[in-house]
């Protein structure tokens, strides 16, 4: 596993060392989980070829945008052996619709951040923002059920993009997070899930 790991992220984004993944394997209550790995992909091509490897090794992955949404949540997995797939780094605003108050956003991209872009842009609009840390997601806290200051997150996703546990990219544009789709459908409790039953990695919206 290290080395499949290491050849697709290098030693600069694959710790595997126990002392290296220890504070992704406990939280605040104590409790703790042994991880296998944790990865930080900076690239859609990156995200299809760790799927593509733990589809092959039925490696369960547990993937989180920044571990900032507390109370919804931490950075620890839910079992033990997971591989931790950290998205902060894929933190860019890809795209402002100054005219209809889109953006389109990395799961890595922080309600701070939003607020700084909209600030430094002198923009119209504003952020719908949540009482959580500056630092939180904005597309962890939306998967997540959080409600912001004007409601639900989730009224405010749109055009999601996916990778399925196959390697296939699925773009919904213009399609609420609410919205089924033929192929992935996002059920009551926002559990992203495909028809053939495998796990998907969100890559923005």
């Amino acid at each position: 596993m290290k080395e499949s790991l290491l050849k697709i992220f290098g030693r600069q984004r694959c710790l595997v060392n126990k002392e290296q993944i220890e504070t992704y394997g406990r939280n605040i209550y104590g409790i703790q989980k042994h991880i296998s790995a944790v990865v930080f992909p900076k690239s859609e091509l990156e995200v299809k070829k760790l799927i593509q490897f733990a589809t092959t090794t039925k490696t369960p992955l547990y993937p989180l945008s920044t571990g900032k949404n507390f109370g919804l949540g931490s950075n620890l997995p839910i079992q033990d052996r997971q591989i931790v797939v950290d998205f902060h780094r894929m933190n860019k605003i890809l795209e402002f619709d100054s005219k209809n108050g889109f953006i389109r956003i990395q799961p890595g991209v922080t309600q701070f951040q939003v607020y700084q872009f909209l600030k430094n842009r002198e923009a119209k609009f504003r952020l719908n923002v949540t009482g959580g840390p500056k630092d939180s997601s904005l597309i962890g806290n939306a998967l997540e059920r959080g409600v912001a200051h004007y409601g639900p997150r989730t009224n405010d996703a749109i055009g999601l993009e996916l990778v399925l546990g196959t390697g296939k990219v699925l773009k919904q544009e213009e399609t609420y997070l609410s919205t089924p789709n033929r192929e992935c459908s996002i059920d009551t409790e926002l559990v992203l899930i495909s028809r053939d039953f495998s796990f998907n990695l969100l890559l923005g919206l």
